[in-house]
């Protein structure tokens, strides 16, 4: 795993994992739109993909074409949701891993290392 895409309209969480993540080696590209991380997938596909993640009907519609498309429904990916109960809310996606919002460094490298 050495590409990160980290998608996200704020700007502090996405500036720490990039952080965070660069400093062990990783390639970290942050996103603040949906539209920009389909342009991204076109042209490189990532090797994880990070995403903060509020469900209007939007992000949901692209979230559904990123677990389902060919293209990157292999990508692993990680959900940082601002509310707690989005986990239990939506357990029969395809998504690896959740890490809860405060953002927790320690928990982000747990759920990447048992992506692996």
């Amino acid at each position: 795993m050495e590409k990160i895409v980290v998608i996200d309209n704020g700007l502090d969480i996405p500036f720490a994992i990039k952080q965070l993540l660069g400093m062990k080696g990783f390639f970290v590209e942050d996103n603040s739109s949906w539209k920009q991380m389909f342009e991204h997938m076109e042209f490189e596909k990532p090797d994880l993909i990070i995403i903060d993640i509020s469900f209007d009907d939007l992000k949901k519609n692209a979230f559904a074409y990123l677990m389902d498309s060919d293209d990157t429904q292999h990508i692993p990916i990680i959900v940082y949701p601002s509310k707690n109960k989005f986990q239990d809310e939506h357990l029969g996606c395809k998504i690896q891993a959740f890490v809860n919002k405060p953002f927790d460094q320690d928990l982000l490298d747990q759920a990447m290392q048992n992506l692996n």
